[in-house]
């Protein structure tokens, strides 16, 4: 339905086949411009339902941003932390720097 108007020269329908439950589906499409959606309605006439449903068109969440925004952030923690460990092992290997032990402030070479 567009507008509530029924399209049949605009809807396009397939054969009644069979489902592998034992049941049967038949399906329809029409093509709909973005800006049109909100324009539309599907109308499901079938026994199985007390009256006939009305269903309008839901629009999609688009996951791949919120995805691709947790996967640079989780590369960026760990780069991060793979970093501050290389710093720090590094720090303690400098040459020619002699580092403190114990509270007394002796340096670490005694006896020189």
């Amino acid at each position: 339905l567009k507008d509530g108007v029924v399209q049949e020269q605009e809807t396009k329908r397939g054969s009644t086949v069979p489902n592998s439950d034992g049941t049967y589906h038949i399906w329809a499409t029409i093509d709909v411009l973005p800006e049109d959606r909100d324009k539309y309605q599907c109308r499901v006439d079938h026994a199985s339902l007390p009256q006939p449903g009305l269903f309008s068109w839901e629009s999609q969440s688009n996951l791949i941003p919120i995805v691709a925004g947790v996967a640079v952030a989780v590369v960026a923690v760990i780069a991060a932390l793979a970093g501050f460990a290389v710093w720090k092992s590094k720090q303690g290997n400098v040459p020619g720097r002699v580092r403190q032990r114990g509270a007394g402030g002796r340096q670490g070479l005694e006896g020189l």
